[in-house]
């Protein structure tokens, strides 16, 4: 499992167990791990972590209040963590070199097949 989805799935894992909310100290250390991992991915510069830092965080927070929420459903949740990446990934674009915006498309097509992956896990066989 890749980049964000790894921290949306950890981090609404560790809310369901013991009852969290999403600024848990849990959430906020694997989101240090997952944001390393990203830059080590995308070789971002320390100007560059500066900047995309929050970016990140803010989509972390808003994917993990939606995917806690037991009102959506499940295409819902999906849905609005598509819109949450894409606007997350249009204030980071300008942020980026062409080598890395490479990077950072083929990180999110491989988060997007991860996702695709488990949501056909999860649905229902039909006869």
């Amino acid at each position: 499992m890749h980049g964000w989805l790894g921290v949306i799935l950890m981090c609404v894992a560790v809310l369901s167990a013991f009852g969290q909310t999403p600024s848990s100290p849990a959430c906020g250390e694997y989101f240090s791990q997952e944001l390393q991992h990203f830059s080590e991915i995308l070789a971002l510069t320390e100007n560059q972590q500066a900047e995309i830092r929050p970016i990140l965080l803010k989509e972390t927070v808003e994917v993990i209040e939606i995917c806690s929420n037991p009102v959506f459903p499940r295409v819902d949740k999906v849905n609005q963590y598509k819109r949450l990446v894409r606007a997350s990934d249009e204030k980071i674009k300008p942020l980026l070199s062409a080598s890395q915006l490479q990077k950072l498309q083929n990180l999110r097509k491989e988060q997007r097949q991860d996702l695709e992956g488990i949501i056909a896990k999860q649905m229902p066989t039909q006869p």
